[in-house]
């Protein structure tokens, strides 16, 4: 859901097509309707791939990316491995993780609270880990998707922003698999085009 989950190319664009990284990877009801405050902000994203562990990604870091389009060199080096494999480059890389997609925010809040809500962002959190609470994972991806569409739009920036947690965990051998499933449910592929109507 990027910066790791964006960075991770094609299964990236999939996602954001289907609003994840927009907010996925990563909901409405009394909760939601009161506000939403981080008493402890996200301070670094980890990265799982097939040859092992990667360098912490600070939440500064992705920041000084989002603000200024110039990568950190952790970032960079992240990058430039990945364009290796994909045809993802820095301003790429930067496009995924700030660009802001609508967000139907009244549907939002109600339906990320109903079974099929439920259902997408536990899916999503099978890639995904809180490692403070792995368990609870969904409901920190729940939680920040409704703070990072506040004003009804969001970003993967905004996304990491609101997760009230200090490390998410991403294993990138497990996107694709997550993605996929998410695509092969009809009830959260609607649930994402209602709640981003501009999804293709």
């Amino acid at each position: 859901m990027p910066s790791k989950f964006v960075f991770a190319a094609g299964v990236a664009r999939r996602l954001k097509r289907l609003g994840v990284a927009s907010g996925v990877l990563l909901g409405a009801g009394a909760i939601a309707l009161m506000p939403l405050t981080n008493a402890q902000a996200l301070e670094k994203v980890r990265l799982l791939t097939r040859f092992g562990g990667w360098p912490d990604l600070t939440v500064a870091e992705l920041d000084e990316f989002a603000n200024t389009s110039r990568p950190p060199q952790n970032v960079k080096r992240l990058i430039n491995l990945v364009a290796f494999f994909t045809d993802v480059d820095e301003a790429s890389a930067h496009e995924y993780l700030t660009s802001e997609t609508p967000v139907n925010r009244e549907y939002l809040l109600e339906a990320s609270y109903t079974p099929v809500g439920e259902r997408f962002y536990r899916l999503a959190s099978n890639a995904m880990t809180v490692t403070e609470d792995p368990d609870r994972t969904w409901i920190y991806l729940r939680d920040a998707m409704l703070a990072a569409s506040d004003e009804e739009v969001a970003s993967a920036i905004e996304l990491i922003r609101e997760i009230d947690a200090n490390t998410l965990e991403i294993d990138t051998e497990k996107l694709k698999e997550t993605s996929e499933q998410i695509e092969r449910d009809e009830e959260i592929v609607n649930f994402l085009k209602m709640a981003f109507p501009e999804i293709q």
